[in-house]
C-alpha cells in the first residue's frame, strides 16, 4: 500500500494532519454560520416584541 501524503512546497503532512486541519476549518465555519443565524433570529424576535409592546 502506498502511503499518501499531502504536499505543498516543502511542507509534507500525513493524511491525519490534513484531515484534522480540514475538520477544524469546517467546524469553525459551521460555528460562525450558526452563531450569526442565532444572533439574527434573536434580533428579529426582539424587534418584533418591541413593536408589539408599543401598541
Amino acid at each position: 500500500m502506498i502511503p499518501f501524503a499531502l504536499r505543498y512546497g516543502n511542507l509534507e503532512m500525513s493524511n491525519l494532519s490534513a484531515v484534522a486541519i480540514a475538520l477544524t476549518g469546517v467546524v469553525s465555519i459551521v460555528f460562525f454560520v450558526v452563531a450569526s443565524l442565532n444572533t439574527d433570529t434573536k434580533g428579529l424576535i426582539d424587534s418584533s416584541v418591541e413593536k408589539f409592546d408599543d401598541d
